[in-house]
């Protein structure tokens, strides 16, 4: 059986579904380090990816922030003649 890469998986959510979270990440594919998963994406295969912070309340009333990760799609091609 081959197993699928992270850099894989997640590639694949943000192409599906937009972007993804760190709380996605782990709760969907058990990914903890997101952030590594990111930093191969834009540096070894060249992928502009965003990052934002979104806040969340959490149980004791307070508010956390966590990152979401949106892949940039590139300029669709116009289509000039050379």
């Amino acid at each position: 059986m081959v197993e699928t890469s992270q850099t894989e998986i997640v590639l694949d959510h943000m192409l599906a579904h937009g972007s993804i979270t760190s709380i996605e990440a782990f709760e969907l594919y058990k990914i903890t380090r997101i952030s590594a998963v990111i930093y191969l994406l834009r540096h070894r295969d060249k992928l502009k990816i965003n990052m934002t912070r979104e806040p969340i309340p959490t149980a004791s009333g307070k508010t956390k922030t966590f990152g979401v990760y949106t892949l940039e799609k590139p300029a669709p091609s116009i289509g000039l003649a050379a």
